[in-house]
Order: structure tokens, then sequence, then C-alpha cells
């Protein structure tokens, strides 16, 4: 393995057995799942939420930040869970931060007072993005480009198939069980937390090797070009699942089960991206595969802002959401590629700082261009954005001789 992947001396997972080989794999993976759960596990239940605060617009805006919380501690987490994975090893923040996820995110079993689930939640956050800073972590130092394809696919294709299943299973949770019943969904990742500390050599407690005498600050703010660019792509990511619903209402679709219908299907198409750049990130090479993400992504916005019509719709969504799944395992890949070994803590931590900034931005960005031109010019000027990027990406690939 070369000195740009490999982080922590000589290999820490050569010498695994097949079968602690294959748990870590699944707590690599498991790190898309848990995020999205901080989201899902709680969404259904806003109204019951709000409900149980009293039922005035106090409670609803109470009951909304109880999912809005962990977005922050998220955000606000990624560059301290960063500079801990640097300090002390991807194995320590991981278990650490498992106990943290399992703990902040179930103690809405116990009491469901705003003075204590507020802040555990934020914690919750805190937790997701120290298990996601870690994992990704351990795919830069442990894992040649590869096989870190494959498993970033499956990361990308899992979260996405559980953001769906979770929203259905705790929707039904909580009618059959009551709200509290659904805090209990956190205390699965204590499965995720046994294979850790099972799986994870000791070896990945230790701080990675320089690679450089450049100070660590410099070699951050080399990567600010990406960073940027993530949080404009990532704005734009977020606003179909925001728009959808409002364009599908201006094109006369009432029904709320067929805007979930056409929003299930770009989820769908989000989890076969990234399942399919398991397999083409590694074949077709990752630049090649990203101006397909681009261009798809570009034609999927595009069929929905110029074509009304839920058939028209729904197809424009799930060809949107297999670019954007196909596109993020590129980004983190990228920015594992890019990040040096003794920084790479902390540039994985600014990703899904980038991550969450661009959800926070998205509808200051979005609104004033949906105003101005409506909601399906919105589309169309999004998605020819991200197509004029996908040939700047294409022609820059074409003077270097290769995507």
């Amino acid at each position: 393995m070369n000195d740009n992947v490999a982080g922590h001396g000589p290999n820490a997972i050569a010498e695994l057995s097949r079968y602690r080989r294959a748990m870590l794999v699944a707590v690599l993976i498991s790190s898309g799942p848990l995020m999205g759960l901080i989201i899902v596990g709680v969404a259904p239940i806003l109204p019951m939420l709000a409900h149980e605060y009293g039922g005035d617009a106090k409670a609803a805006w109470i009951a909304q930040l109880l999912l809005t919380v962990p977005s922050a501690g998220i955000m606000l987490g990624g560059p301290l869970t960063g500079w801990l994975v640097e300090r002390f090893g991807p194995r320590r923040v991981m278990t650490y931060g498992l106990a943290s996820y399992i703990v902040a995110g179930g103690i809405g079993m116990i009491t469901l007072e705003p003075h204590i689930l507020l802040p555990a939640r934020f914690v919750a956050g805190l937790g997701a993005v120290a298990v996601a800073t870690a994992s990704m972590a351990v795919l830069g130092a442990e894992f040649e480009e590869g096989e870190r394809a494959k498993i970033l696919g499956y990361q990308g294709a899992v979260g996405s198939l559980f953001g769906i299943v979770g929203v259905l299973l705790a929707g039904e949770i909580a009618e059959g069980f009551g709200i509290k019943a659904n805090f209990a969904l956190y205390l699965g990742a204590a499965i995720v937390l046994g294979m850790a500390v099972a799986a994870m050599p000791l070896r990945l407690t230790k701080a990675p090797r320089k690679s450089t005498d450049a100070p660590s600050s410099q070699l951050l703010l080399g990567l600010w070009p990406l960073y940027f660019l993530y949080t404009l792509i990532f704005c734009a990511s977020f606003m179909p699942s925001v728009q959808l619903g409002f364009l599908l209402t201006v094109d006369g679709v009432t029904s709320v089960a067929i805007i979930s219908r056409v929003l299930a299907g770009s989820a769908i198409g989000t989890a076969a991206g990234s399942w399919a750049f398991s397999i083409l990130g590694s074949k077709i090479g990752h630049g090649f595969a990203s101006i397909i993400a681009l261009v798809l992504w570009s034609a999927g916005l595009l069929a929905i802002g110029m074509r009304p019509g839920v058939v028209w719709t729904s197809a424009g969504a799930v060809v949107t959401g297999i670019g954007f799944g196909l596109f993020m395992p590129y980004a983190a890949s990228l920015l594992l590629r890019k990040a040096a070994p003794e920084v790479r803590g902390r540039a994985m931590g600014l990703f899904y700082t980038a991550i969450y900034l661009g959800d926070f931005v998205s509808p200051f960005m979005t609104m004033p261009i949906r105003d101005a031109i409506g909601v399906h010019g919105l589309f169309s000027v999004t998605g020819g954005a991200i197509g004029v990027a996908a040939l700047i990406k294409a022609a820059a690939g074409s003077r270097r001789g290769a995507c």
C-alpha cells in the first residue's frame, strides 16, 4: 500500500481474519444509515411531539427543533471529531461516538422533556458525525482505491434504502407503541458498537504518520476549493426533497401519497446510483463516473423543470437520484485522495460540515430564484448549472488526457 493511502504505517487490517474483516466493512458501511436515522427516526412523529408539548405554535417550533438540532451537531462537530481522529485514532473515536449515539439517541425512551431531549439530540448528532469521520479515516488509511470505492458505494446505497425503510418503520412503531418507543431505534447501534470493538485493530488507536513538513493549516487550506464546490453541490442536492412537493402542487397534484411516492423514487434512484458507483468507480475510473453522475443529475432536473406532469416528474426524480447517488461517493473518495494522512480526519469532518452547510443555505439560495422564475424554472436553472459543471469537468479531464 502506498504512502498517500496508508496513514498508520503498515496496513492494520491486512492480517484480519475473513470474519473480522467482514465485520469491519459492515461497521464502515453503517455510518450512512446511522446518520440517516437521526432524521428519519423522528420526522414521522413531529405532529405527535407537537401535541405532546401542548399543540400550539411554540410546541410545533420545539418539535421541529428536535429534528434540526442533530444537524447542527453534525455540522459543528465535523472539525472537532476530525481533530479527535487525528489525535486519538479512529478506533477510539468510533467506539466513543457509537456509545454517545446510543445513550443520547435513546434518552427519549425515558423522558420527552425538551430541556433534556434537545441537548441529547445535539450529542447524538456529534456521535453520528464521529462515527462517519472515523469510518472515512479508516477507509482512507487502510483500503486501496478500488475496494474503497465499493465500500463508499455500498455505504451510500444502504443509507438511502434505510432512509425509506426507517421512515415507514418509525411511523409504525409510534402508532403501535407510542412516541417514546421510537427512540429505541437508536439502541440498534449497540450491534455496530459490538462489531467495532471486536473487529477494529488496536493499531487504529494511533495517530497517522506525517507525509510532509507543511503545517496542517496549510494542508487544509489547500482543500478549500473542494469544500466550496461541495457546499454548492449539496445545496443543489437538498433542493428536490424540499421543492418537489411544491412543484407537483403547482402542477395540480394534491395527493400526499403521490408526492411521497415521487420522493421515494428519488431516494431509490440515489440508492441505485451509489450501488452503481461501487461497480463503475473501479471499472471506468472515478473521474469518468463523476461526469456520468453530473450528466444524469442535470438531465433529471431539466426533465422535471421543463415538462410538467406526474409521470415526467417521477422519471426525472429517479434519474436525478441516480446522478446524485453516483456523485456522493465520488466526492468522498476524491477528498480522501486529496487530503494528506495527517489531516485526513479534519478533512473528512469538514466534508460533513460542507454537506450540512449546503442543507442549511439551500432555502436561502433557491427561494429567491423560485420567487423570480417559478419552481419549474428553479429546477431548470439548477439542472443547467450542473450540466455546465459536467462540461467543465469533461474539458478539464480532456486537457489532462484522462477524466
